[in-house]
């Protein structure tokens, strides 16, 4: 679990530690997958040539894209997921929570490679075993981060950003309710709130009244000043053209959930 808390300076190339790999990884052991999920593919060719350096009888597969290793995942489960979060079709930390509700990872490392409000705040959250910052940590951090989880460890980032800004401004889970997340999320990419109330299935008088209060909490005046605000907090991500609303479909779930029925007195 990433705990924002734990920081401490990093020891100038540190050498990692000689691995004690479990059972799986033993020679002559052919099903110690590890599963690559990078848009880059520069970005995710390096990153294998350090995972089989490290892990000599892993397996490393690349992806590009979160629903192509969904479908292999799902066929092949993995031991080890090395997810960076920003992906064209699906959201990284939306990746990971499918990749733990299915149960086909036995470990996941996270390659922060962006650190908007949005994403720090899910991440507390998120079902994780290591985060390895590849804006403000050495490459020697990177490795030392493989061999601890191939041994079944976790790892604490380093080098976290701090969960609030400057300003001392509040979350956005502190500062918004859920249904106003949802509509921030819908209409944070500029659409009208027909097309808002469409999407969620309300009446436009109820987008209407929450883009009101959301406009409030944020301090913004106008429709523009709302979109950064959405862009810069990380509600919403543009990856090459396609919208993406973060936490978007579970956030919806849970709204669309049926409640459980009210227990009368007797």
């Amino acid at each position: 679990m990433y705990d924002s808390s734990k920081v401490a300076t990093p020891t100038p190339n540190p050498q990692p530690p000689t691995p004690s790999y479990p059972s799986c990884a033993t020679a002559g052991d052919p099903s110690w997958r590890v599963a690559i999920v990078m848009h880059d593919p520069i970005a995710a060719a390096w990153v294998s040539e350090i995972a089989r350096a490290y892990i000599p009888m892993a397996r490393c597969c690349c992806h590009r894209t979160a629903n192509a290793a969904m479908q292999e995942l799902r066929e092949v489960p993995a031991r080890l997921a090395i997810v960076a979060l920003n992906l064209p079709d699906i959201d990284g930390i939306d990746l990971i929570e499918m990749i733990a509700t299915e149960r086909l990872v036995w470990r996941v490392l996270v390659i922060l490679d962006r650190t908007d409000e949005h994403t720090l705040t899910r991440l507390r959250h998120a079902q994780i075993d290591g985060i390895f910052s590849s804006q403000l940590e050495p490459l020697a951090r990177l490795e030392e981060a493989i061999v601890v989880l191939a041994s079944g460890g976790r790892v604490v980032c380093h080098a976290t950003p701090p969960m609030t800004s400057k300003e001392s401004r509040p979350r956005l889970d502190q500062l918004m309710t859920p249904h106003e997340l949802l509509v921030l999320a819908v209409i944070g990419d500029g659409c009208d709130d027909s097309a808002a109330a469409a999407r969620l299935g309300v009446a436009v008088e109820t987008v209407h009244w929450h883009r009101q209060r959301i406009m409030r909490k944020l301090g913004v005046q106008s429709r523009g000043d709302l979109v950064r605000a959405a862009l810069c907090r990380g509600v919403v991500r543009i990856e090459q053209g396609v919208v993406l609303r973060p936490g978007f479909d579970r956030l919806l779930a849970a709204r669309t959930a049926p409640r459980p029925p009210k227990v009368q007195a007797i």
